[in-house]
Parts: structure tokens; C-alpha cells; sequence
């Protein structure tokens, strides 16, 4: 499995996960994307400090009246401890955790990685 999750975290995050964006912006480990509609989306690849981090988004973020939603992704196979209340205290809510799907013999592995978008609407 942690051969899988290399693969994934090498190809598939950060740089990846920008292909179209209007505007992107790097803040330590943060990848921040302003993407068409007002919508933000944050990514990272290793976190540290991740209550400071999100303050460092959530409140320039809420300041900015262009953007409207916010959208900051995490993964089950991170080790990112107080990113889920930080991410919480600052007004997002996780949505519908996201499947990657495998090719092949999956019933090997224990358990299936998945990610979780957390969503913060700005709406008035």
C-alpha cells in the first residue's frame, strides 16, 4: 500500500492538482488556486504546523469578497494531527470523502486511501 500512496502523492497532488487554474499561489507547503466563480482550493504535499496554516488561508480568505467558497484538501493517509479542528474552528465542513480506484488486485490492501474535501462557503 505505501508504494500505491507514493505513487499517488508523486503524481497526483500539488502541481497536478493546478492544470487550469486562473491564478496560483504558494505559501510554505501550501498551493493555493484561485479558480473561476470565486472559488479557492488549497492543497499541500507535507503539512507542518497545520492550525497556523490554516489561519494563514482562513482569514485573508473571509476578507476577500471575490471569493465565495473555499475548498481545502485532505487525505486519510496523511499524518496530520489538529489539521481536522484547525480546518473545523475556522468554518469548514468535510464533504463526501473522495475514492481513488485502483486497477487490479485491491482486496490485498487493508484499506482503500481516500480524500476529503473540507468546505467553507463565504456566501453572505
Amino acid at each position: 500500500m505505501a508504494d500505491l500512496l507514493a505513487e499517488y502523492d508523486a503524481h497526483l497532488r500539488t502541481a497536478a492538482e493546478m492544470q487550469g487554474v486562473l491564478e496560483v499561489q504558494r505559501l510554505g507547503p501550501l498551493w493555493i488556486a484561485l479558480l473561476g466563480g470565486g472559488r479557492l482550493f488549497v492543497t499541500y504535499d507535507e503539512l507542518d504546523e497545520p492550525e497556523t496554516r490554516v489561519a494563514e488561508v482562513a482569514a485573508p480568505v473571509s476578507e476577500r469578497r471575490s471569493i465565495h467558497y473555499a475548498e481545502w484538501k485532505t487525505r486519510t493517509h496523511d499524518d496530520t494531527p489538529g489539521l481536522e479542528t484547525a480546518l473545523s474552528s475556522a468554518g469548514f465542513v468535510a464533504a463526501e470523502p473522495e475514492s481513488v480506484m485502483l486497477l487490479g488486485e485491491a482486496s490485498k490492501f487493508d484499506r482503500q486511501p481516500t480524500a476529503t474535501r473540507r468546505e467553507r462557503s463565504l456566501a453572505d
